[in-house]
């Protein structure tokens, strides 16, 4: 039989395994020691089924070819990780596995995933904020554990929420990746989808007097992420554009924004509509002037 890691044979010496189960097991050690993982599973030509690990009890003398498909895992890291487009890619191919295991309830793939989850965690809260629980290495281990031990009626409901937090990941990932890969592209987008929402903040401070404040929350949330995106963005596109007194302006722009997430949390109405009208909106149409020398690039 031949061995092959990313189409690429190598000298593995039989030895007591008699399936191709127990020689992948041994070949997952040997991966983990190099911080990949396998993701594919090809046995003479043919990818594995997901949802079928009968390959696992198949004899080695009626394989011809068996080749795994890897991945890289992220070694953990005390230090503040850096978001560079191979560790966004690793998170975006790591959060699909999960999401297309979790979707198809293979048990035995979502315990293996979620025991690799404190390789990718260090980059999570940088990447999705403070609102997501996932400070603690364990946290997704323990909501797999959680999914895979609920029994009927409850586990339809909690399936549903676990592929959409899942989901939700990936998109935040996916998102992030694209910041690194067109930064000029997601600016020039950005801005204008902030051009066409500010005019509309001025219904934040109708809203919180109608007594709708989750809609008024929603509204600012929106803002506000779009506004951190672009603030994210600005040391990426500092060679296009006038850079004189942007840091200062930043600095301050993103303060401001501090200040109007904290008026929201003290549902201080009066602050909150002075912020957007005084502080808000005069620094984001500040912001726009700015990234208005900015245009797509031209991809035809």
């Amino acid at each position: 039989m031949v061995i092959l890691i990313d189409k690429e044979v190598i000298d593995f010496t039989i030895e007591a395994e008699t399936t191709v189960g127990e020689v992948v097991d041994e070949l997952k050690q040997f991966l983990s020691q190099h911080q990949r993982r396998v993701s594919e599973i090809v046995i003479d030509d043919a990818p594995t089924a997901s949802t079928d690990e009968s390959w696992k009890q198949k004899n080695l003398e009626e394989v011809g070819s068996l080749n795994i498909h890897t991945m890289q895992v992220e070694e953990a890291s005390t230090e503040k990780p850096s978001l560079s487009i191979q560790h966004l890619s690793t998170i975006v191919e790591y959060l699909d596995l999960y999401v297309r295991a979790a979707e198809q309830e293979e048990n035995s793939a979502l315990r293996d995933l979620a025991s690799e989850f404190e390789h990718v965690s260090p980059a999570l809260p940088e990447l999705v904020g403070v609102n997501l629980p996932l400070d603690d290495p364990s946290a997704l281990h323990t909501m797999t554990e959680k999914f895979l031990a609920a029994g009927e009626p409850e586990r339809p409901e909690l399936k549903h929420h676990f592929v959409a937090f899942l989901k939700q990941l990936k998109l935040l990932a996916e998102a992030r990746l694209r910041e690194h890969e067109r930064p000029i592209e997601e600016t020039v987008s950005s801005r204008e989808l902030m051009r066409m929402l500010l005019p509309k903040l001025s219904d934040v401070s109708v809203l919180l007097q109608a007594g709708k404040d989750a809609e008024a929350m929603q509204h600012v949330a929106h803002f506000t992420e779009l506004a951190a995106k672009l603030l994210r963005l600005i040391p990426r596109i500092s060679a296009d554009i006038d850079t004189e007194g942007l840091h200062e302006f930043a600095v301050s722009y993103h303060s401001v924004l501090g200040e109007l997430m904290k008026a929201f949390g003290s549902h201080d109405s009066v602050l909150i509509g002075d912020l957007l009208e005084y502080e808000i909106t005069p620094y984001s149409e500040e912001l726009i002037r700015r990234l208005d020398s900015l245009s797509a690039p031209d991809n035809n």
